[in-house]
């Protein structure tokens, strides 16, 4: 695979770095809990649903959904020092877009559980934007990127589907903390 973005491991100021691997590893979980939650939602809805227009949201519920994917997926293939070679647009079907997603989610699990903290926490990635200019982001800032961006874009999919008489439920990190709660404390 190519490399794509220059990386470098520098000593950076804990008050940059602010979140452990065992921190990331939750909000990556948390992630992939709410996004399955919205796939679930979504298979429910027919053609027009699905792929419509909201009146109050930018693009429809799948290239929303898409969006987060390839997201992920784009900040993952940064990660692992990899080409993402995906847009948003190349994944037309529900169907294709859960698949890739499961797919995105195994590559993401491998990542976090074979690193190591040091190893990842101090990276830094030195990534140029469309007009040339290089932005400078540390690993934690692209975790970040991942959770906070797809948790905005699930919250234009709920806001579409609740229009729609399908609220997927709660979505939000305090729900996804006492449902992962009740499941160690069931029987």
């Amino acid at each position: 695979m190519a490399v794509i973005s220059e990386m470098h491991t520098i000593d950076v100021p804990p008050s940059q770095t602010n979140m452990n691997l065992e921190e990331a590893r939750r909000l990556m979980a948390y992630h992939t809990w709410a996004t399955e939650s919205l796939f679930q939602a979504v298979q429910k809805l027919g053609r027009v649903e699905y792929y419509g227009r909201g009146k109050t949201q930018p693009g429809s519920i799948h290239s929303n959904l898409a969006h987060i994917v390839v997201v992920h997926h784009y900040w993952m293939s940064r990660w692992k020092r990899e080409d993402p070679f995906l847009r948003s647009e190349d994944i037309r079907s529900l169907e294709d877009l859960h698949t890739f997603w499961n797919h995105v989610q195994q590559q993401t699990e491998m990542y976090l559980n074979d690193v190591g903290s040091d190893e990842v926490v101090n990276q830094i990635f030195h990534e140029p934007d469309r007009n040339g200019r290089t932005f400078s982001h540390s690993w934690t800032e692209s975790v970040l990127q991942v959770v906070l961006h797809s948790s905005t874009l699930r919250g234009q999919i709920v806001g579409h589907l609740r229009k729609l008489k399908k609220d997927p439920g709660p979505l939000d990190f305090i729900s996804y903390s006492r449902s992962v709660r009740t499941e160690r404390t069931e029987p």
